[in-house]
């Protein structure tokens, strides 16, 4: 299990979503640029993002 997955099994459900929308965000703007990568590669990351939200929420 990833660190990604892990951490996000540790959440209440009520909170894995904000988590999921926010964290990208908040890596870049704190200037992670190596742990914002790392993260939009996870597969881990990927599969949360997609079963969370409806297709539509999910393109720009």
């Amino acid at each position: 299990m990833s660190d990604f997955k892990t951490r996000l099994a540790s959440m209440p459900p009520s909170q894995q979503g904000e988590f999921l929308d926010k964290l990208p965000a908040a890596l870049a703007a704190k200037s992670q640029s190596e742990q914002l990568l790392k993260l939009l590669i996870d597969f881990d990351f990927i599969n949360a993002k997609i079963s969370a939200f409806p297709p539509q929420q999910l393109i720009p």
